[in-house]
């Protein structure tokens, strides 16, 4: 599995374990589920640190409830799941009106990546989305 640099070095670690295991897994190979059952806690532990520092969207989910610091999956599951809806929060007036520099700043607020592309020249979406792909982010 290849690291992500902007990514902690143990979510990294428990991400590369967790996907080692899946192909194990997928190979029918042996394994200890209580010990993948714990490293998965330990993802979605940092996933929800990381996620609280990086999204001003699940930061203020985690804030009004005042879960910064929940780290039991049980809790992480039933305060702080997102449904799809967040990734269409943002007003069709918006693109209408052809106004990227706003869809990128609501995007700022939903992903973990902040968006730092240039808008100079944007006058569609295919040229946003091309600015986008170019730090690696993806709107479809």
């Amino acid at each position: 599995m290849e690291m992500e640099p902007h990514l902690p070095v143990e979510w990294q670690e428990a991400l590369a374990s967790l996907s080692a295991a899946a192909r194990l897994w997928c190979r029918r190979g042996a394994l200890d589920l209580a010990v993948v059952d714990a490293v998965r806690h330990r993802a979605l532990a940092f996933s929800h640190q990381l996620y609280a520092e990086r999204i001003p969207v699940y930061r203020r989910l985690a804030g009004d409830g005042d879960l910064f610091a929940a780290a039991d999956v049980a809790t992480l599951a039933s305060e702080l799941m997102l449904t799809g809806d967040v990734f269409k929060s943002y007003s069709p007036a918006w693109l209408d009106a052809g106004d990227y520099a706003r869809l990128t700043d609501w995007l700022g607020e939903i992903c973990i990546h902040r968006p730092a592309i240039d808008l100079d020249g944007v006058k569609d979406l295919r040229t946003w989305r091309a600015r986008l792909r170019r730090e690696e982010i993806y709107v479809g």
